[in-house]
């Protein structure tokens, strides 16, 4: 049996699985990753046009319900600033799921970061990452996994924001076991609080730690808590801890330097205290988001 929460429901056979019956349904299919399991296409589906295809198999509930809430989430958001969800799938019996999303005509931050060398250029971009993710910040939603593949960079070098799959809902009960060492994350892009899985500190603020890592790394050119760039022995994942990292060179733009230098205090509380203080600081006028 196959729930339908999307749209427009297909009749499944039963026979093939979720990916199968998508995938004979679609043309110009070509496989971008596939790994554990999950596998991500891209297609062109006969409703919804170019897609991006995921599926996979969830081995627990908690899984499911992390992807049911990325999916619900996007579903509900209007805005450019993220792919629109088209159909969420569920096999109950097989334990399979699949997501129907819009594709992106788009290359992440890596492939695109030759484009932002500037201070103007980097300014440009952090303000509409800070008015895309003010779309979830509103609702209570922490993205808590902002990295450079997370950002993808379209042709007039707007970003989009992808994968909410560790996103955290303040407002609905916790997934996260709280004996866990290290709370959901890219250990390498994550804040000190994930790191110590320390749930009670996890807010918008922790946003504002990824963002920091990220407007950085586009200004110095290279991971600015690299062990080799710091010059010390500990590892990548114990600097961020400790708040060890290379700092902005004063000569470039002020806005920016104070920026960084004040969301990437290890300490929550020492950050911006609120998403309009961030915004003010930046010059960004919530209206023009």
């Amino acid at each position: 049996m196959c729930l339908y929460l999307g749209r427009t429901p297909h009749e499944f056979s039963g026979l093939m699985n979720l990916f199968d019956e998508v995938l004979d349904r679609c043309s110009n299919v070509a496989f971008l990753a596939e790994g554990g399991q999950k596998r991500v296409l891209s297609a062109d589906h006969p409703d919804f046009g170019a897609v991006v295809i995921k599926c996979g198999e969830y081995r627990f509930a908690t899984s499911l319900d992390r992807i049911s809430r990325e999916v619900e989430l996007l579903r509900n958001i209007v805005s450019d600033y993220y792919p629109k969800q088209y159909e969420f799938l569920i096999e109950p019996i097989r334990r399979e799921f699949l997501v129907i999303e819009e594709r992106l005509d788009a290359v992440d931050l890596t492939a695109a970061s030759s484009r932002f060398h500037t201070d103007e250029q980097i300014l440009a971009l952090l303000r509409h990452l800070v008015c895309g993710l003010s779309v979830v910040w509103k609702r209570n939603v922490v993205h808590r996994d902002i990295k450079p593949a997370n950002i993808l960079i379209t042709s007039a070098n707007e970003p989009r924001i992808i994968d909410l799959g560790i996103a955290r809902f303040l407002d609905d009960a916790s997934l996260t076991r709280s004996h866990a060492l290290q709370g959901p994350a890219t250990a390498i892009y994550a804040a000190p609080e994930q790191l110590r899985n320390r749930k009670v500190m996890i807010n918008h603020r922790t946003d504002f730690f990824l963002l920091g890592l990220l407007i950085l790394e586009l200004m110095l050119g290279f991971h600015p808590f690299d062990p080799k760039r710091v010059n010390n022995s500990n590892t990548l994942v114990e600097n961020l801890v400790s708040g060890t990292y290379v700092r902005p060179d004063a000569s470039r733009d002020k806005l920016l330097v104070d920026f960084v230098e004040n969301v990437l205090r290890v300490e929550p509380y020492r950050r911006f205290r609120t998403v309009a203080v961030l915004m003010s600081h930046l010059r960004l006028d919530p209206a023009t988001c």
